[in-house]
């Protein structure tokens, strides 16, 4: 990247009047996202190869976190050309709000606005990290057989596991809620390793902050990219120039012949 291309431009602050915003909107992409893990989940489960359904989670994954980091650096891309136009305006002695300084670039920015838009995710899979057991299998449905003899205590009475149902309590819903932001992760694991799936309950907070930390060096890299911008351009004008200079010699060369005669 030719640094030259580089413009100056305002540096803002960490938390401006469209934080919130920018956060809400993060939060949006995490349950759009997590949708799409429901809905894909079948799919990958429906591999029988494990080493293909980890291959096809893993890029189902890339995917999620490419789109966080681009979302970032299109908006860091944007806060960068705001400082720029904001600089060149107090260059010029014109008047700049407050609010649309703080608007500008900070390298802090898209961690903030994507931390913010993670918190709701972040306190289901924290709450529940610190809850999760061991899930065992469960004994599952009497025969029919059995279940005619419904009557008769001295046969239902060694099989109450069978016929009590335990009522859901709030580990239950968490639970739901934290493998359902996690689903491609636990789709890799498997559904009857209980222990990995334990592992998984306890590191899902820090699963969840991926897609915000890659936001976040996504909107970091603004400022590279806006030079890229503007390297782009130079040489699109330097490109121009060059053909411009050529059609003019062409034009100059078909004109000496009639000079001549």
């Amino acid at each position: 990247m030719n640094k030259d291309q580089a413009k100056p431009y305002q540096t803002g602050k960490p938390v401006d009047g469209k934080t919130l915003k920018a956060a809400l909107f993060f939060f949006g992409g995490l349950l759009v996202m997590c949708l799409l893990s429901m809905v894909l989940s079948g799919t990958s489960a429906a591999i029988g190869t494990p080493w293909l359904r980890i291959v096809f989670c893993l890029v189902q994954v890339g995917v999620y976190y490419s789109m966080a980091f681009y979302n970032g650096l299109s908006r860091g891309t944007a806060a960068v050309a705001l400082g720029e136009n904001v600089l060149n305006q107090r260059n010029n002695g014109r008047a700049v709000t407050d609010a649309e300084i703080a608007c500008c670039f900070h390298p802090l920015k898209g961690f903030i606005q994507a931390f913010l838009g993670t918190l709701p995710a972040l306190a289901v899979t924290a709450v529940y990290a610190s809850m999760a057991q061991l899930q065992r299998t469960s004994p599952g449905t009497l025969p029919n057989f059995v279940s005619g003899m419904a009557s008769r205590p001295d046969v239902l009475t060694p099989l109450t596991a069978y016929t009590q149902t335990q009522p859901a309590v709030l580990a239950d819903y968490l639970r739901v809620g934290s493998r359902a932001l996690t689903m491609p992760y636990v789709t890799m694991v498997g559904s009857s390793n209980y222990a990995g799936l334990l592992t998984l309950d306890r590191l899902a907070p820090l699963l969840c902050l991926l897609p915000a930390i890659a936001y976040g060096v996504g909107y970091a890299f603004g400022p590279k990219d806006r030079a890229r911008v503007h390297q782009s351009i130079a040489e699109g004008k330097r490109h121009l120039a060059r053909k411009q200079r050529r059609e003019k010699r062409q034009r100059r060369a078909e004109r000496e012949p009639e000079q001549l005669n």
